[in-house]
């Protein structure tokens, strides 16, 4: 009396049922028997964030020399001691050389990785008038920057003058650039 109950359609639909049960069974069997293969994706967010802190930090300090290249210009305009004009034109070629070697070792090292090294500072100048005078005087800077022997005799003239026994290492272009590399490959 069961068969009865059994119309053709709910025949078919039992055994399709049947056979779907099965063909997944055996599919997951040949499926659990491979070997599983697992990739790990890395977390970029994480680095950019790192990368994008360390940008910012170069920033400040270049604008931190801009600043000072700045200061020491409009000093040596109002000072009427030519003796002291000098000085601060002499400051003024050491902070444009820190200047300068701070924004070429940081791009050096982005162009290194890959990096676009203006991105953040173009974000940055939207939002900064210092960053933009920064930009648009970036040309000046460097023509006034000494050279590194020029910076290493300033800073030995400087010693002398303030009668100081040790005298000060200035930092290098090479120097930066492994410090950048460090810092990011510490990420």
């Amino acid at each position: 009396m069961s068969a009865f109950l059994f119309t053709s359609r709910r025949k078919i639909c039992f055994v399709s049922t049947s056979l779907a049960s099965q063909r997944y069974k055996r599919n997951r069997r040949d499926y659990c028997r491979q070997p599983v293969k697992t990739y790990d994706v890395m977390d970029f967010f994480f680095l950019r964030d790192e990368i994008f802190r360390i940008d910012t930090l170069n920033l400040l300090q270049r604008l931190s020399h801009y600043t000072m290249i700045d200061f020491f210009i409009h000093a040596a305009v109002k000072t009427e001691d030519r003796k002291k004009s000098d000085r601060y034109g002499d400051s003024v070629g050491l902070s444009a050389y820190l200047y300068t070697i701070e924004t070429d070792a940081w791009q050096i090292v982005c162009d290194e990785l890959g990096f676009d090294a203006n991105c953040h500072r173009e974000l940055a100048a939207e939002l900064c008038l210092a960053v933009q005078m920064m930009d648009m005087k970036d040309e000046f800077i460097r023509e006034l920057a000494f050279d590194e022997d020029e910076a290493n005799l300033f800073l030995k003239k400087s010693a002398k003058t303030l009668k100081q026994s040790e005298i000060f290492e200035i930092k290098t272009l090479d120097y930066l650039v492994k410090f950048y590399r460090e810092s990011v490959e510490y990420l």
